[in-house]
């Protein structure tokens, strides 16, 4: 039976011990504590695509001034990932006493979907996980139909040493078909709008994921 996307790992036994999974399987920590089940879009976000973890020990070395990644994988290590020095005019981010940084990864996965569909690699923000408050992830579209590979596009923002575990989700794949839209501007009835969102919330508990999603 034909799939929609295909994971591949590029490491043997990597697709047992950490595999690829939806993201609704490995939903945002503490989400009930913080009521983000209640927000429609936090809701949506979390339960979309799939979640891509770190496979072995990521260490952060970013008290120098000379930024630094590296792991304890051969084959995989990041040490040469790393792509230059930028101006903080050309990465505007607050380094906080770091020097401006990118680095670029190649995961050891391959990321295969049906003609017309591509992938967002976004971070999986909602997670609330520890040391990730350190790096920023560039978000980026890939068509996955013809370029397999993905990569991991970061910076490193705090003057730390820190160590990212392995199993750490890292990356959120989220695949869509590639479509032109037309869109259209223009004034609506928001009182009505607003009558039937509280016609439905006063009906049905939980109405959005009953209703729509």
């Amino acid at each position: 039976m034909p799939v929609d996307i295909e994971f591949t790992s590029t490491i043997p036994g990597l697709e047992l011990a950490w595999p690829v999974v939806p993201t609704s399987e490995l939903p945002a920590a503490d989400r009930k504590k913080y009521q983000m089940h209640r927000c429609p879009g936090i809701h949506d976000w979390n339960t979309s695509g799939y979640i891509i973890r770190a496979w072995t020990d990521i260490f952060f070395e970013a008290q120098d001034e000379e930024p630094r990644v590296h792991t304890n994988d051969r084959e995989h290590d990041f040490s040469n990932g790393k792509v230059g020095r930028l101006s903080p005019d050309i990465v505007p981010l607050k380094f906080t006493g770091i020097a401006p940084n990118v680095f670029k990864i190649e995961l050891p996965w391959l990321i295969r979907t049906k003609p017309g569909y591509s992938c967002m690699l976004v971070s999986p923000f909602y997670h609330f996980l520890d040391n990730m408050d350190y790096v920023t992830t560039y978000p980026g579209v890939v068509d996955t139909d013809g370029l397999h590979r993905p990569t991991w596009v970061f910076s490193i923002t705090k003057k730390e040493h820190f160590v990212i575990e392995r199993g750490t989700p890292i990356l959120q794949v989220i695949p869509y078909k590639r479509e032109d839209f037309k869109a259209e501007v223009k004034r609506g009835d928001l009182g009505s709008w607003l009558g039937q969102a509280l016609k439905m919330t006063k009906v049905i508990p939980h109405w959005y994921w009953k209703k729509f999603h």
